[in-house]
């Protein structure tokens, strides 16, 4: 299912290149195919390629990142995008503060989420042993637990039931 962005790129192609959308577009998007189009291997790789190229520029000029994924059903789309993060030049301290203080700040809700501290909301993942974030991002998915508002979630439950 495509969203009405991407609809209207594919029905029109100069969508990008119109004069009231054009000075939002940077010139590498502005050329390049729609999400429909029949490549699919260009949006795997092509497009990750220029997502990194553009986080890693960014990051060089100081700015801050939030970790955010628009697909919920997705669970693990978090974990890839603090992989780009990685990819593109943040370390993986980097990468974690933006998936939880940073976060937290830029939806305004940092003085009750996104560290741990007395008064804060008790929202945590705890890791599986031997697994070292900060080392290799990708151990982010090693979790053994979730604590969430202070109570310990019973995900075989959740995995049983399918409930979110």
């Amino acid at each position: 299912m495509l969203s009405s962005w991407e609809e209207i790129w594919i029905a029109d192609s100069n969508f990008l290149r119109r004069p009231d959308v054009q000075p939002f577009t940077v010139p590498a998007k502005r050329d390049q195919k729609p999400f429909g189009a029949s490549d699919p291997g260009y949006w795997i790789v092509g497009q990750g390629s220029l997502m990194i190229d553009q986080m890693r520029a960014l990051h060089d000029a100081g700015v801050l990142f939030g970790v955010g994924c628009d697909a919920p059903l997705l669970p693990w789309g978090s974990h890839l995008e603090l992989q780009r993060m990685v990819a593109a030049g943040l370390t993986p301290l980097e990468a974690i503060r933006a998936g939880t203080l940073e976060s937290m700040r830029i939806l305004g809700h940092d003085a009750e989420l996104g560290s741990i501290e007395a008064g804060k909301l008790a929202n945590l993942i705890i890791l599986e042993p031997g697994a070292e974030p900060w080392r290799d991002i990708r151990d982010t998915r090693r979790i053994r637990e979730v604590i969430l508002g202070g109570k310990l979630v019973d995900r075989a439950e959740l995995l049983t039931n399918g409930e979110r």
